[in-house]
């Protein structure tokens, strides 16, 4: 099989025959759109297309594609997907961008955008539906899922987790909250010791005595298994 034999001809996706990419197509002039896929040859992924060894896209039914066939060899088909710029990417290339790099645009099982990309104005953008993460022009890192307090960002004045910016709240460090608590809950202990031996103060111990378990309870809950902080 000689590249100097082959053929490309538009083509279409009639049957997608496994997991792999193997399809029944038309292919304008050979095979027509009208006929029985159980009739036609199998056509595989053009080779030549693969960005790596390990990129894929899986195929759907009504696909267009561009068919190569070789003169030489009836049975070696591959096809691989058409592209239209105008067809495909129009919203966002009227956008203007003064660069651009898209890498993949569908819509998952929602019906709802998958996106990624690149512009020179949002930086790096890769977006699943409500989820989004983006790196921006700045360095800033933004991941956010719709709804409210669904947002966290790395940017200049450190880790925003809630909302974008900067979140209403500082974050505290479990160490030293855990620390101040247990200063506190040692306090309160020594207080209820003191006030045991004179009968002006023995009402004191038990209305302190009976809290001290729930607080040393909350104490050991303080600090996350799962999140660090700095």
């Amino acid at each position: 099989m000689r590249l100097r034999f082959g053929e490309l001809r538009p083509g279409k996706v009639l049957r997608v025959e496994d997991s792999y990419g193997t399809i029944k197509g038309s292919c304008l002039g050979i095979f027509s759109e009208e006929d029985d896929p159980d009739l036609l040859p199998p056509m595989f992924p053009n080779p030549l297309g693969q960005t790596s060894r390990t990129s894929f896209c899986q195929p759907h039914e009504g696909d267009l594609i561009w068919v190569m066939s070789f003169s030489d060899n009836p049975w070696a088909l591959y096809y691989t997907f058409q592209n239209s710029a105008p067809h495909h990417n129009s919203e966002v290339l009227d956008e203007d961008y003064e660069d651009i790099e898209i890498l993949l645009r569908r819509k998952n099982t929602e019906d709802e955008d998958v996106i990624i990309q690149y512009n020179s104005t949002d930086g790096y953008i890769v977006k699943n539906g409500k989820a989004v993460y983006q790196a921006d022009q700045d360095g800033n890192l933004h991941m956010e899922r719709d709804g409210e307090h669904r947002t966290v960002e790395v940017n200049e004045d450190g880790i925003s987790l809630g909302s974008s910016g900067k979140s209403d709240q500082p974050a505290v460090l479990g160490d030293k909250c855990e620390d101040t608590f247990k200063s506190i809950y040692k306090c309160l202990m020594q207080i209820s010791s003191a006030c045991k031996g004179n009968p002006y103060t023995s009402n004191i111990p038990p209305a302190i005595d009976n809290v001290l378990p729930e607080i040393r309870a909350n104490i050991e809950q303080i600090k996350s298994q799962h999140v660090t902080l700095d």
